[in-house]
């Protein structure tokens, strides 16, 4: 009798992916942020990994491969961390990841399937309203897109099951992008900040 593991390594990786995505957002330093993040993606995509195994599904195949691309991405990030200090080298990453996710991922379901299913499509909007807001230099456009990226790829996971990337995206990009937000007093979210008791601090101008 073969014993089926997966009702045990599943349930271990989303809830390394949870913890992980606390300690992102628990923590101040950036390096360390990103490390979390960087265990956190890597959870997700074993996850899928052990998902697709099971059950051959073709969205799991996509987040296997999806998530997969962008833990090698922010491993990439963490060993040259001259990358993110240039414009040029950040978007030319962000560029790189996105595209790679879209050709993989379509190709990989093409093959298996020889369709495109809608649900597949939300991981690739997801990356790219990410990567979007990283390419950006502007803080605002950065924390709304990590919102909106948040809240589509939470779609996704409820759809595939993933639990561990439901946590993820609730806690680390759509509750941290939010908090965030109202922190930085982002309009139009100003009278909410004053609500809870943010400062604003005005600089005079000469």
């Amino acid at each position: 009798m073969v014993i089926d593991p997966s009702p045990i390594i599943t349930p271990a990786f989303q809830l390394l992916s949870a913890v992980a995505s606390v300690g992102r957002v628990r923590t101040k330093s950036y390096v360390i942020s990103r490390r979390f993040n960087a265990l956190a993606l890597g959870a997700v995509a074993a996850d899928f990994a052990i998902k697709y195994l099971c059950t051959e599904r073709a969205d799991h195949h996509v987040g296997l491969v999806v998530f997969t691309i962008l833990t090698a991405r922010t491993l990439l990030l963490l060993c040259f961390e001259t990358i993110e200090a240039e414009v040029f080298r950040r978007r030319l990453t962000c560029a790189v990841a996105f595209f790679a996710c879209a050709v993989a991922s379509v190709a990989s379901e093409l093959a298996a399937t020889g369709s495109l299913a809608l649900v597949t499509l939300l991981p690739l909007v997801g990356i790219g309203l990410g990567c979007l807001g990283e390419a950006s230099n502007a803080m605002v456009v950065r924390r709304r897109c990590v919102l909106a990226m948040g809240c589509i790829m939470a779609l996704f996971a409820i759809s595939t099951g993933a639990w561990g990337l439901v946590f993820k995206n609730t806690i680390s990009d759509v509750g941290a992008s939010i908090w965030s937000m109202i922190k930085s007093r982002d309009p139009p979210l100003l009278a909410l900040a004053s609500v809870i008791g943010f400062k604003l601090t005005i600089t005079p101008t000469r």
